[in-house]
């Protein structure tokens, strides 16, 4: 039995290419990885948090009071051959594990082999690695490093700090499959490298399989702070990415949005943020991976980005893509300001197609420095500028049947591909194009922030640097430039955008700022008050614009003078400051005082209402339903006898019908003789009802179908038949044209809006009788946009050493702008739908200044509340990281910390046994991380922890408290 018990046990060691020798003192063992064990899943999980063990010395290469994975990562940078790991009880069966969790989730550990062997002793734990393995020198991993670094930061630069988690996730996916190629060709020979399973790979040498693209993706995404970790498959023999958005977790996997044998420049989203449910199902067929958490938000199941084919590409603070019209039959250039809500605006349809090719195979790009958007057509490529205008760049040669099918910039090089179908058997064949020199860039165009303080007159900023002949252009909120500057005369801040134009450059943009402050309002302080004993202050009137501050259930019961406080609210309070605690003279008399203002009121504060407002428009009247097929009437007149027809209406009667025909002219009632009969006249109906029931006089029955149904007024033809009582002796008689008058019995006219009022156009209404379909129009009024309500509830909900979250009170159909500033500079520009934001990448123990204004999209502009909202709000600093405490000396012990960015000092505290910390020393340098501890006794322990501290207003400021380590003397 044990035979049979070691043979197993040998295999499964044979399988995963481990290896284990030992003798009665411990022995060897070792892991390599290989094609069939490479996505063991074990291999990617998150490393276990390990200390070393009390008292444990290490050798030479380890430094103490490190965690297991920071100094496996310290040793692996130094190129380390053999880590000494004894104090860490890594047990030899947990070793090849433990060190391959640390290799694959820092992947920009790239240059280290898969291979890594290991000495355990007596009692099984792993004292040291050894015969690690690197993939290059020294100096050339040190150069690759850089080459990593760079292309990191290039991919960086399709992501802006106005994105949100879930767009900027979708930014570096797109540059992941726009720049990068699976390594199909080298895989498929054999000579498949092993820089093709790194991130490396995927961004440097831009070939990859698909641990080289998950590698690559969580590299970028780590440096946004973006939790994402690998997920894979033994039996797909597949790695892929989990991603965290807003605290839930999804699946990416980029490998799979980038096809086989694909045209360049084609980016596919059917694999983007999806959960464990969908990417499980029969479309994308994905198993038994593991991972160490669940994607059950379907939160993006449903988003339209799964349609486009195209990079989405972030550029003028717009997202641009391409799609297809059915319609119109064209290749679009799409663009939005918010990837999901927004308007979605066309700003260029391409009609020049891919033949009989069906749909869209126009491909976005950016250049490495932004200066437009590269598209494709069937025939050309092409650029779309600044100014919103379209130029040809490049049209190559190509015979008929030829088209561009595939176009991406690598390198300063326009790539395309020129090929008669869009399906690829095998790599495809690359041409390339040089990219046109940048323009010139203008220089030395500054413009100066403006502050104010309200006085009706309009600011202006002052763009400084314009040479003759430059155009000089403006846009406000809208974000539409033109010659004006927008409007800047009411209090509030303004943002304003310039563009200055030359010949020959690339136009230069620049923004600066206008706060106009609320001005001080003149007023005559309300003399000549009179109260009467007993009574309160509220039955004192005051003049408009004043009220109490004094408690108004005040009374006296003595007559006399006092002072009492009221606060004035200036008309137009817009433009002017609320001025309060203003002392007004009281008189208390004898007798009670009628309720009525006093005598004296000479307010003098100038009326000044913003001009062009006004209040009360109403919002525009939202459209009703269509209101589809008219119902029938209820109820109903019967109808009456015939009457004589009024000449003079339509004969509607279809062309070549001969009235009064008999039937049966093959001989079946030819013989018989023709009965005389009289044209039923002066028919009716209502419309709404049915053919059957207009009756008709005594032999007549309708030829036309009686379901026909009677509709609009008027007069029309209807057919009928004459059937004689002696129908042996007489024939019957067809196509007997009859006019039936159709009138509707009451109008029931249901309106829709059928032309939307706009702030230059007038509207249309259209009225459509729901009986007999009668309709008419009329005009409505130009649309004056209704502003939102200023945003409410404004507070700070979160703060950390580099964040600051806020939230507020959401309202339906308004959206949000966020300004962040730090004193009077602008940090940050964010647009939200959300009532939630997280402003991060702060430094610590700042005072930033947050304000919020709501607004509405109306026709492509934005519609500001009168008001912003603002709160101010600290950064807290961070959090003390205590790396070591070491015995120096009999009654000695070091301390050795991390130094806090922003801090003044450090608090140190100490506990000894069971007893309370107790504050032990005040250390009054930031840049001091080391402190010794004097006087300890043998046999106790103590336990040490350390917080930050920052002076403010003569105060100080602490942040948390550091992990606390404890140490024993023995």
């Amino acid at each position: 039995m044990k035979k049979r018990f070691f043979l197993v046990f040998c295999l499964l060691l044979f399988l995963f290419t481990g290896t284990v020798s030992a003798d009665s003192g411990g022995g060897t063992g070792s892991l390599s990885i290989t094609d069939e064990n490479r996505f063991e899943p074990d291999y990617y999980r998150k490393p276990e948090t390990r200390y070393m063990s009390q008292g444990a010395g290490l050798g030479r290469t380890a430094r103490a009071g490190l965690d297991f994975e920071t100094y496996i990562v310290e040793q692996l940078q130094q190129f380390s051959t053999v880590i000494d790991v004894s104090g860490y009880g890594i047990s030899n069966g947990g070793a090849g594990n433990a060190f391959f969790q640390v290799l694959y989730n820092h992947p920009e550990l790239f240059y280290v082999e898969g291979d890594v062997e290991w000495t355990y002793n007596s009692s099984g734990m792993v004292t040291r690695y050894h015969n690690i393995k690197y993939r290059d020198t020294k100096a050339n991993v040190q150069r690759q490093q850089k080459e990593l670094e760079a292309a990191a930061e290039q991919a960086l630069t399709w992501v802006d700090d106005s994105m949100s988690d879930m767009e900027k996730a979708l930014a570096i996916h797109d540059y992941l499959v726009l720049n990068c190629e699976y390594d199909q060709e080298r895989l498929q020979s054999g000579r498949l490298p092993a820089y093709s399973h790194s991130a490396y790979g995927a961004l440097v040498s831009k070939l990859a399989v698909c641990d080289g693209y998950s590698h690559a993706y969580s590299y970028i995404l780590g440096k946004l702070d973006i939790p994402c970790e690998l997920v894979t498959s033994n039996s797909m023999n597949h790695a892929w990415s989990m991603v965290s958005i807003d605290g839930n977790w999804y699946h990416v996997d980029v490998t799979w949005d980038d096809p086989i044998w694909d045209c360049i420049g084609r980016v596919l989203h059917n694999y983007f943020l999806l959960s464990d449910q969908v990417i499980s199902d029969s479309s994308h067929k994905h198993s038994n991976w593991s991972a160490g958490h669940r994607a059950v938000s379907d939160t993006y199941k449903q988003t339209f980005w799964t349609g486009i084919q195209s990079a989405f590409c972030y550029w003028n603070g717009a997202w641009h893509y391409a799609r297809y019209n059915g319609i119109s039959r064209t290749a679009d250039v799409m663009k939005k300001q918010e990837l999901l809500g927004g308007m979605e605006e066309t700003v260029h349809a391409e009609s020049s197609l891919w033949g009989n090719n069906g749909g869209t195979y126009m491909y976005l790009d950016l250049d490495a420095g932004k200066r437009g958007i590269y598209f494709n057509s069937g025939t050309a490529i092409c650029r779309l500028t600044e100014a919103g205008t379209v130029e040809t760049v490049y049209e190559p040669a190509q015979s008929a049947s030829q088209y561009i099918f595939g176009f991406t910039i690598k390198e300063n090089q326009l790539c395309y591909g020129l090929q008669s179908t869009p399906n690829l058997s095998g790599k495809q064949r690359i041409y390339t194009y040089p990219l046109p020199e940048p323009p010139a860039q203008i220089t030395g165009i500054t413009a100066e922030n403006v502050t104010a303080v309200y006085d009706g007159a309009a600011r202006k900023i002052q763009v400084k640097g314009i040479k003759t002949g430059d155009t000089v252009s403006y846009a406000g909120a809208d974000g539409v430039f033109g010659a004006e500057q927008p409007e800047m005369k009411n209090a509030g801040t303004y943002r304003v955008s310039y563009k200055v134009e030359r010949n020959g450059c690339e136009p230069f943009t620049g923004n600066a700022q206008v706060v106009i402050e609320k001005a001080e309002p003149e007023y005559a302080v309300p003399k000549g008050l009179k109260i009467g004993k007993g009574q309160s202050l509220k039955e004192v009137k005051l003049p408009e614009g004043f009220s109490w501050e004094t408690d108004t259930g005040m009374k006296w019961q003595e007559t006399g003078e006092v002072t009492c406080y009221a606060v004035y609210v200036p008309k137009d309070s817009r433009n002017y400051k609320e001025v309060s605690r203003i002392p007004v003279k009281l008189t208390v008399t004898e007798e009670e005082q009628p309720d009525t203002p006093p005598e004296e009121e000479n307010p003098g504060e100038p009326d000044t209402s913003p001009g062009g407002e006004k209040p009360g428009e109403p919002e525009l009247p939202p459209g009703e339903e269509n209101p589809g097929q008219p119902e029938l009437p209820p109820g109903g007149t019967p109808d009456t006898p015939p009457e004589e027809e009024k000449p003079g209406e339509p004969d509607l009667s279809p062309e070549g019908e001969k009235p009064g025909t008999l039937p049966g002219a093959d001989g079946t009632e030819a013989n018989k003789e023709t009965p005389s009969y009289t044209v039923p006249q002066g028919l009716s109906g209502h419309s709404g009802k049915m053919l059957n029931s207009v009756k008709l006089p005594s032999g007549f029955v309708w030829q036309t179908s009686e379901s026909t149904r009677l509709w609009r007024e008027g007069s029309y033809t209807y057919y009928v038949k004459y059937i004689p009582d002696d129908t042996e002796k007489y024939a019957t008689v067809s196509n007997i044209p009859v006019k039936v008058k159709v009138t509707c019995p009451g109008h029931q006219y249901r309106s829709k809006i059928t032309r939307t009022a706009t702030r230059t156009r007038t509207g249309q209404e259209t009225f459509t009788c729901s009986v007999c379909g009668d309709t008419y129009t009329e005009e409505t009024e130009v649309y004056a946009p209704k502003k939102p309500k200023p945003v409410t509830d404004l507070k700070v909900t979160g703060a950390s050493a580099n964040s600051l979250q806020f939230s507020w009170k959401k309202t339906e159909g308004v959206k949000y702008r966020v300004v962040l500033y730090q004193k009077n500079a602008v940090i940050s520009t964010a647009y939200t739908g959300k009532n939630v934001y997280t402003c991060s990448k702060l430094k610590p123990v700042v005072n930033y200044l947050l304000k919020v204004t709501a607004y509405r999209e109306i026709d492509g502009g934005k519609y500001y509340a009168e008001k912003e909202a603002s709160v101010r709000a600290f950064t807290v600093l961070g959090k003390v990281k205590l790396v070591s405490v070491k015995n120096r000396g009999s009654n000695k012990a070091k301390l050795t910390w991390k130094k806090v960015s922003g801090a003044d000092g450090y608090e140190i505290s100490m506990k000894t046994g069971k007893s309370g910390y107790k504050k032990i020393k005040t250390i009054a340098k930031g840049k001091t991380v080391i402190f010794t501890k004097t006087g300890l006794k043998k046999g106790r322990n103590y336990s040490f922890r350390i917080r930050a501290f920052k002076k403010s207003q003569g105060k100080k400021v602490y942040g948390s408290y550091s992990n606390v380590k404890t140490l024993k003397r023995t």
